[in-house]
């Protein structure tokens, strides 16, 4: 399994990424590859950046005194050494400039290009944590990036700690700002990572308000669907669903406990061989009663059944 550093954007090892999230995620993040789920943004951010262009900005400096780049068989403390300088203490860059104008890093990302702007905040005195700082204009680089529609510097401040919540001069977070210019890729970006939908401007608006007015009906089509997800949800706790080892549906403990012991479907059985012994066997193509009460509870509802109504968002009653 190989491991992401983000917002970086290269891949390390299992041991290294053991190291990254010692840091603190303040520094780095560190995701799998492979196990982890990854947003179309996050993929294509590091598809942008990988080994080669991090090192290119956060190896821009020869290597300090007493501090050498590791090997497969190094040891965990030559490695950590590394790390931390190179990550930690930016030792490995070049000299550090002055600190970029907050009108400088919102420009840069507003464009929608992560190499310069995670260059512009690795090779200089910038600290993550002002990545909110207000420009002239009254917008932090959050804001810009929604108002351009720029998702990839967007996931790139998030990444780096950048507050989804973040207010702008007129009190707007960059879900408002987003649903005010109606940058609809930002809206859905910024909405999979949980924005707030409540939140509003000094004017009162809320994101449905602001979006409305642009034309955008993203948000609305977004509410419903989750409220369709959720009505859904808790209809199918009292569906009763035969076992399969391969469902993924929600099971209620007690409907886990029913299955263990098949009770319900179990007495039905157990009535059934009574009757055809007491009776005699039924006619070839008859139903008894049992039989008809048994296809209702093991036919009508079946997993196989009702599987294609959760993937299609109907529920078992075709509603």
């Amino acid at each position: 399994v190989s491991w992401a550093v983000l917002p970086y954007g290269c891949v390390v090892c299992i041991e290294c990424s053991g190291i990254h999230r010692s840091l603190g995620t303040h520094i780095s993040k560190v995701r799998s590859i492979s196990l982890d789920s990854w947003t179309p943004e996050m993929s294509e951010l590091f598809s942008r950046l990988g080994n080669s262009v991090a090192n290119s900005i956060l190896e821009s400096a020869p290597s300090p005194p007493g501090v050498v780049r590791p090997t497969p068989s190094s040891t965990r403390s030559e490695k950590e050494k590394w790390i931390r300088a190179k990550y930690e203490q930016r030792l490995l860059s070049q000299p550090k400039a002055p600190a970029p104008r907050s009108a400088e890093l919102a420009a840069c990302a507003a464009s929608n290009e992560p190499v310069p702007l995670l260059a512009l905040l690795v090779r200089s005195a910038f600290s993550w944590r002002n990545i909110d700082a207000l420009d002239s204009t009254g917008r932090a680089p959050s804001h810009a990036a929604a108002a351009a529609d720029a998702t990839l510097t967007l996931e790139l401040l998030l990444l780096a700690g950048a507050n989804l919540e973040a207010r702008d001069g007129c009190g707007r977070t960059p879900l408002l700002v987003a649903a005010v210019e109606g940058a609809e890729r930002c809206i859905a970006l910024l909405r999979r990572r949980g924005a707030s939908t409540s939140a509003t401007d000094e004017n009162g608006d809320d994101a449905f308000v602001l979006a409305r007015r642009k034309g955008s009906l993203l948000l609305d089509d977004h509410a419903a669907a989750a409220a369709a997800a959720t009505a859904f949800s808790s209809d199918a706790r009292d569906v009763p669903l035969t076992p399969h080892s391969n469902s993924k549906l929600p099971r209620p403990k007690s409907l886990r406990r029913l299955f263990r012991s098949g009770s319900r479907t179990g007495d039905l059985k157990q009535r059934q061989r009574a009757c055809e012994e007491g009776a005699g066997r039924a006619e070839v193509g008859s139903t008894s009663p049992i039989d008809e009460e048994l296809d209702t509870q093991q036919g009508a509802l079946s997993e196989p059944e009702l599987l294609p109504s959760v993937l299609s968002g109907r529920s078992p009653t075709g509603t």
